[in-house]
């Protein structure tokens, strides 16, 4: 951790036995010479909680220890956010809420086409990792998780060049953050991108039939590509479970090129047809 005010590190004990965390924490800590304390959750509640510099560690996030916490207020963190913390010797976050690793420190993630409950549970692990929620899509956004394209801030997520994820992203993070150090933007995550047609149910009219074979084809590949994709073709118009619909007129064939663009960091997607 970088050097300068350094924080009293007060290792909060349930049950030894089954805190292998928190102890190894506990003995890195040592080894860097911070200064830290355990104390036996039995006597949290006789703990100065307003002392200067003190930070809480858990090995759980869940509790009447943990609520204890929160309710006052205290500055709380996970072992593993000690541990990444000195491995990248990087200060602790100083943030409102309890932050469980560093796994999304440096990102700001935006959610759009998720339904509430899942949205508010990915906005907490996201929290918990060390990220930014940011509930409107501004230019502070790093990242976009969607359910599905075609929402408005898919398409501002994409003027922006922003990566597009899906809420498999965040979970797998959690899921892996917990004993070990790892960075949610890495390269092993990219098979979390969304895919560009995640949602969607494409039909065609007015295309002749070899032309209808080769949409289909390019279309089935782009569906087949990605586990998590959940798009369909149909070769005739379905009024009620149609949400793009392709045929050989400029205007369209623009528009439908539009919502095509940009799945990939960096790079745009562009199906040229016609």
């Amino acid at each position: 951790m970088e050097s300068g005010d350094e924080p009293v590190l007060r290792f909060i004990s349930v049950d030894k036995s089954k805190e292998k965390y928190l102890q190894r924490a506990s003995e890195a800590s040592k080894e860097y010479e911070l200064d830290s304390e355990w104390i036996p959750a039995c006597d949290l509640r006789d703990v100065d909680l307003e002392a200067r510099r003190s930070v809480f560690v858990l090995e759980n996030f869940e509790g009447e220890d943990f609520e204890y916490l929160k309710e006052n207020k205290c500055r709380v963190v996970g072992p593993q956010c000690i541990l990444s913390c000195l491995q990248t010797k990087t200060s602790l976050p100083n943030v409102q809420y309890a932050v469980y690793s560093i796994a999304m420190r440096g990102t700001a993630v935006s959610c759009t086409s998720v339904p509430k409950q899942e949205r508010d549970r990915l906005y907490e692990l996201i929290q918990l990792m060390g990220g930014i929620v940011m509930k409107d899509f501004t230019s502070s956004v790093t990242h976009l998780v969607a359910g599905e394209v075609g929402s408005k801030k898919y398409r501002v997520a994409c003027s922006f060049n922003k990566p597009i994820l899906l809420p498999q992203w965040v979970y797998k993070c959690w899921e892996l953050c917990r004993d070990k150090h790892i960075c949610a933007t890495d390269e092993e995550f990219m098979e979390y991108l969304c895919p560009i047609f995640k949602g969607i149910t494409l039909c065609v009219t007015g295309i002749d039939a070899e032309k209808r074979k080769e949409i289909k084809k390019i279309g089935l590949c782009i569906f087949t590509k990605s586990k998590y994709c959940s798009s369909s073709y149909f070769s005739k118009l379905q009024r009620q479970a149609t949400s793009e619909l392709s045929f050989p007129s400029f205007r369209t064939s623009l528009r439908f090129s539009e919502n095509l663009t940009c799945m990939k960091m960096k790079n745009q997607v562009t199906w040229n047809i016609f």
